[in-house]
């Protein structure tokens, strides 16, 4: 095995004792000692009971017969591995230790995980065996679908506890076990799937040794502290994660003889329930989340609480400075206990001066087993050193330069900033925005200005070179007019002796500045816009088209234009809202704020239309809402008779359609029911053909991939034409002589294609109206008789009244639809019913709720209303109990609705074309109660839900968190608030729910008929499959996640360039991916620059040892992009550029850069050959090494390596004149290796 440090003191005395050693030696010595404590029951007044080290020794022996029984080896693996999950109890610590004493290894998983996760960590450690608890029956089931594993369910613990004794002996030394595997535990997956971390029993050992710490800098050795100050620790964490099972319920309990009392098992974790808990536990001190030490600071209960503590530890995350001071001053005793599954146990001492409470103590001479070939490992964070304390460090951030936006959507500044250094007046630029909703750029002039006028000046010549940026930079990227400033002359950016911008020290120096920019911008000052006339409707129309035209840059709009068909988006409106409250203040004009909200310009999205709103409502010779819907009904009855005024005639000599054979036409397949509709059609045999019509360059054929695979349906798609289409245009957007094959070939049409947005008019839809009308056209001029089925949506009929069922038939009350979605389905239909009368067959569907899918793949989506709705209440905390008018559920699962309409349609059930008409209903005939499936969900979220509460309340705590600029990405519903006020408002003027009379559709499908109701059991697996809470990253190029294996480069091409942002044509091959070169601008193939150039090969070079620095010369020809890689590891390094062309080096920097910061442990996944071999290196070889690293580096833009860090910084980044770090990762140790990024 390799060389490890060993600590270096003198009170080391004796080899750590192994953990069964220890458990069974207090077993025979002190039977009754305390183990663990375990709550009595689900109530905390009913106290806790001890779990004693005779009863545990006493099921680890039983348990480890069993395994030794049930588990078998075979001859690849020494250490077969045994899953296991359950609830929080003694059972973790059982099987860890009897997997130890059987000879296998126990897989801790936790039950977040994604099914991929899961199934990744089985994949990765080879496991054949999964125990689990009952209650976890459902989660393991979707499991054991996927991958086929020998399961058992285990018995609850007290049988365990209560076996009969039957000893199991281990007779492994110290040194015979110190590199087995005491448990398999993993990463967290957040940025791709879970990776396993395989704990040594020689690592935990440690803490057996560090018993002989001394002191150092004032404290103790941590746990040592812990030993001294608690009789027993309240331990909420989970035991599946390193803080509950190494660090509390095996380390301290075992090993320094601290007890753990344990939480309930059913129970959420609130600061309510940690309160009861520490009060009734017998506990003196306690290991809990920073998220309810936060919480608890706030409460007066919760501060008294922990002042009766020796000690309050926090570990998992950063604790707020705020909080911990107002702790700390109160008498509250913290202790800092950072650590990593990795790294766990390290030398971390008892911070012995509050004051100094963020600042953990390292002493960095420690053992590092659970990479034993490394000397040093990133956790790519960093850590700030005391400026006079030695080993003293606070936690500091990311090692990255992402911006993550307060809705998660994240950019990286550095394209942006690098093309903006390059204007004239510019020296320096920022872009800011972190936990913001959008950028704000800070310049720093190349001259300062003397005056205002010059300030603005210098804003006014670099904004058309931003405005450019803009276009090309992804919308929630794009830098408002009003969030440009200039920087302090009197606070320059700081800078690096080469030049460069320091961003992290930078945005540290104008954080109040930033801060200002913000709350600046939130309210734009009168006189920062002209005033609004509204003196006339014209001078009205007049003023607001400037206004319009200078805040969103889109020149040429017309008056009529709507304002989403021409571009506008979310943040335009934000800043287009707030524009017109400026501008009706400086006119002098008061008026309700609300007026110019941005929901009003979504409700009238032409500039005609809201100037006739804006100057009514300033006049006060207005009311909204009356006529509002007046006029929408109005707009409606013009579309429907504009679209079906000059139909085609009837032609009754057309043949039927196939019904074997068939070519489908499907619109939307991309989107999530258009999968599952393209998935039945692909598999079915009685369909030859797909006809895919769907938005963009390549009509979806790169996108569908991803989206079929992600939930988790086939892709191959042999049948399959994408055709890139507009139905808005006569020909669909194909062309004449496309259109005439697809005309020639069509038997049917499902049309699925339709904008979901429930903030505009009717009017913004209709070129999807007048899409219907070409497909009526289409189908009238096919060679055969076409029907056309429509999924319309119960959004038609929002406005029933009556007690009755809404019938299977036209309805021809205008006023039914509540929103502009749904009278543009309801257009939609009455052009088809229109059409019918000439002989064009079609049906329309009333689509309802659509559900998850009822197998254990795929995921509900999750921005459609119930999704939103749960996954922000796991935010919030609390679930609605109640759902007024929506509290019958009749959801069908999306299977279910995809096969209905294949059914109705006469693709998956055979009809004639004369039964493709009328109306049917797509609703679940056996409705569910929302109040029984949100116990169910709760029940499921219960660390996350913490109660059920009326609608009113859910939606009250909704609005405040949307008031607080809450996170999108984890608080979708905010999105949707709208839609549950309106629900509320339903329930308070005593709406009831609408049934759907489902006889007809019943007798046209056999999926109707036999559909059952949505159960817990069901809700339980969407929400099992779904989780609502993790989505794995997916770059926006590539429509799958990329398992990080092989070359780095070749991954990196995989997850950025897999598809040419310009062209849009794969750059896979055969599923094959190659090493791309990038030549010159004259050779790259049509101009584009992400295209390969199949002309170069690509170089492999057969090393049979252990990769050494390799000169690039002899593969260098001429070409930009160079690449070194070595047969049977990873690339060593990628050099990118001699002379970089403009074109595409920015955003490859820019990709490669987000990709290294959502590819988790970098160097244990691409260096660790490389860092091995630097390590044995003599002097010489490693300066010979860096010395050609350092002519190559001269021209590099960017470049990746790995070497001592002495030697990396003294030979060759010095010579760059490449900066320090800014921040020190507090693991180094002398002549170690890092690797480092530039």
């Amino acid at each position: 095995m390799p060389e490890v440090n060993e600590p270096a003191t003198d009170a080391v005395k004796h080899l750590p004792r192994l953990l069964p050693h220890v458990v069974d030696e207090i077993a025979a010595s002190e039977p009754s000692r305390p183990y663990l404590y375990q709550p009595k029951s689900s109530n905390p007044e009913d106290g806790w009971v001890p779990v004693t080290f005779k009863e545990f020794a006493n099921a680890i022996d039983h348990v480890a017969h069993i395994i030794a029984e049930t588990v078998k080896k075979d001859n690849v693996d020494e250490f077969p591995t045994l899953a296991y999950v359950g609830p929080n109890d003694a059972r973790y610590g059982v099987i860890v230790l009897a997997s130890v004493k059987a000879g296998c290894q126990a897989l801790l998983v936790s039950p977040r995980n994604s099914i991929e996760g899961q199934l990744s960590l089985f994949e990765r450690t080879k496991c054949s065996y999964i125990w689990y608890a009952e209650s976890f029956h459902l989660a393991v089931g979707t499991w054991l679908n996927k991958r086929e594993m020998k399961s058992w369910v285990v018995p609850p613990l007290k049988e365990w506890l209560q076996a009969s004794p039957s000893p199991a002996p281990y007779s492994k030394s110290f040194e015979e076990a110190r590199w087995d595997p005491l448990v398999v535990l993993h990463t967290s997956g957040s940025t791709g799937l879970p990776k396993p971390i395989v704990v040594k029993q020689g690592g935990l050992a440690v803490m057996d040794t560090f018993k002989g710490l001394p002191e150092y800098m004032g404290g103790e050795f941590l746990n040592k502290f812990w030993q001294s100050s608690a009789s027993r620790i309240f331990v909420p964490m989970p035991l599946f994660h390193a803080a509950g099972l190494l660090a509390s319920i095996l380390g301290s309990a075992i090993y320094y003889g601290v007890p753990c009392a344990l939480p309930m098992i059913d129970q959420p974790i609130t600061a309510d329930f940690t309160i009861r808990c520490l009060q009734c536990s017998g506990s003196n001190a306690a290991l809990l989340a920073p998220s309810i030490v936060e919480e608890l600071s706030m409460r007066r209960d919760g501060v008294e609480e922990l002042k009766r503590l020796s000690f309050v530890a926090y570990g998992g995350g950063n604790l707020s400075k705020s909080a911990g001071d107002s702790l700390i001053e109160q008498g509250v005793v913290l202790n800092n206990c950072i650590s990593s599954t990795e790294l766990y146990p390290h030398a971390i001492y008892f911070q012995s001066q509050p004051k100094l409470w963020q600042y953990f103590i390292f002493n960095s001479k420690s053992l590092f087993y659970t990479f034993p070939d490394l000397m040093e490992w990133s956790t790519r964070d960093l850590f700030k050193a005391h400026p006079t304390l030695k080993d003293h460090w606070m936690y500091h951030g990311r090692a990255d330069n992402i911006i993550v936006f307060s809705n998660g959507e994240k950019l990286n500044p550095v394209t942006i900033e690098d093309s903006i250094v390059g204007h004239a007046s510019i020296k320096g630029a920022i872009v800011v925005g972190q936990d913001r909703f959008q950028p704000a750029l800070i310049l720093e002039p190349a001259t300062p200005p003397q005056t205002h006028e010059e300030s603005q000046a210098i804003i006014e010549s670099v904004w058309p070179l931003i405005n450019g940026l803009n276009k090309a930079t992804v919308s929630h990227g794009r830098i408002s007019k009003q969030l440009v400033v200039l920087s302090d002359p009197d606070l320059p950016f700081p800078r690096a002796p080469k030049g460069t911008v320091q961003r992290g020290l930078a945005v540290q120096a104008y954080k109040l500045k930033i801060d200002e920019i913000y709350k600046q911008a939130d309210v734009i000052r009168a006189a920062d816009v002209e005033p609004l006339n509204f003196a006339t409707m014209d001078t009205t129309l007049k003023t607001i088209t400037q206004l319009f035209t200078d805040q969103t840059s889109i020149k040429n709009i017309g008056p009529d234009t709507d304002f989403f068909t021409a571009g506008v988006d979310s943040l335009h409106v934000i800043n287009f809202s707030k524009s017109l409250r400026a501008g009706i203040a400086a006119s002098g004009a008061e008026i309700d704020e609300a007026v110019v909200a941005p929901r009003a310009i979504y409700s009238n999205p032409t500039l005609e239309q809201f100037a006739e709103y804006l100057h009514a409502s300033v006049h006060r010779a207005h009311s909204q809402s009356n006529s509002e819907e007046a006029k929408e009904i109005s707009l409606l009855e013009s579309l429907i008779s504009r679209y079906t005024a000059d139909l085609p005639s009837r032609q009754s000599d057309k043949p039927k359609p196939l019904e074997s054979g068939q070519t489908i036409v499907l619109t939307g397949s991309t989107g999530s029911l258009g999968a599952y509709l393209l998935d039945i059609l692909c598999n079915s045999p009685h369909i030859k053909a797909v006809v895919a019509l769907n938005r963009g360059a390549d009509g979806g054929k790169s996108r569908q991939p991803g989206v079929s695979a992600a939930r988790g349906l086939g892709t191959g798609f042999s049948k399959v034409e994408f055709l890139s289409a507009d139905l808005s245009e006569p020909d669909l957007g194909l062309g004449a002589v496309k259109y005439k094959e697809v005309l020639a070939a069509a038997d049917r049409i499902i049309h699925n294609a339709w904008p979901v947005n429930f903030n505009m008019t009717v009017s913004s839809f209709e070129p999807s109206i007048r899409g219907v009308r070409h497909l009526v056209n289409f189908s009238a001029a096919a060679a055969k008789q076409v029907p056309i089925t429509f999924l319309s949506t119960i959004d038609t009929i929002s406005n029933w009244n009556s007690l009755d069922k809404v019938p299977e038939r036209r309805l021809t009350d205008l006023s039914l639809p509540e929103t502009g979605y749904g009278r543009s389905k309801l257009a939609g239909s009455f052009i088809l019913d229109a059409a019918a009368d000439s002989g064009v067959p079609s049906a329309s569907i009333r689509v309802g709720q659509i559900a998850g899918p009822r197998s254990a793949k795929g995921k509900w989506n999750l921005q459609e209303f119930m999704p939103s709705l749960i996954k922000s209440s796991v935010y919030l905390g609390v679930l609605p109990q109640e759902l007024g008018p929506f509290e019958v559920v009749d959801w069908m699962p999306i299977e279910d609705v995809a096969t209905l309409i294949l059914d109705v349609s006469g693709i998956t059930q055979s009809k004639d074309v004369s039964e493709i008409s009328g109306y049917l209903h797509c609703v679940n005939p056996q409705t569910a109660k929302w109040a029984d499936l949100a116990v169910a969900i709760k029940d499921f979220f219960s660390n996350q839900m913490h109660e059920l509460v009326t609608l009113e309340e859910w939606v009250s705590a909704l609005e405040k968190s949307a008031a607080s600029a809450s996170n999108l990405n984890e608080n979708p519903a905010i999105k949707l608030l709208p839609t549950y006020q309106g629900i509320l408002a339903g329930q308070r003027a005593g709406r009831r729910h609408i049934y759907l009379d489902m006889q007809r559709t019943v007798g046209q499908s056999r999926t109707a008929g036999k559909i059952g109701p949505v159960t817990t059991d069901l809700m339980r697996n969407w929400e099992a499959t779904s989780r609502f809470l993790f989505e794995y990253y997916t770059c926006g190029q590539v429509g799958q996640q990329s398992d990080i294996t092989g070359c780095l480069f070749c991954e990196l091409m995989r997850m950025v360039m897999a598809q040419c942002t310009t062209c849009s044509e794969s750059v896979i091959e055969d599923g094959t991916i190659r090493l791309l070169a990038i030549a010159e601008e004259d050779n790259v193939v049509d101009g584009h620059p992400f295209r390969p150039t199949p002309r170069l090969e690509v170089f492999k070079l057969e090393i049979p040892i252990d990769p050494k620095w390799a000169s690039s010369s002899d593969l260098n020809h001429g070409h930009e992009l160079n690449v070194v890689a070595f047969e049977g590891s990873p690339a060593a390094r990628y050099v990118i550029g001699s002379r970089p062309h403009k074109n595409f080096t920015p955003y490859l920097i820019q990709r490669l850069r987000i990709w290294l910061d959502d590819c988790q442990d970098l160097a244990s996944i691409a260096f660790p050959k490389t860092l091995s071999d630097a390590i044995k290196d003599d002097p010489k070889d490693k300066d010979r090494e860096i010395s050609q690293m350092g002519r190559t580096y001269k021209y590099a833009t960017l470049t990746i390596m790995a070497a001592s860090a002495r030697s990396v910084y003294e030979g060759f980044l010095g010579d760059a004149k490449i900066d320090a770090p800014e921040a020190k990762l507090p693991f180094h140790v002398n002549d170690s290796t890092f690797s480092t990024t530039n």
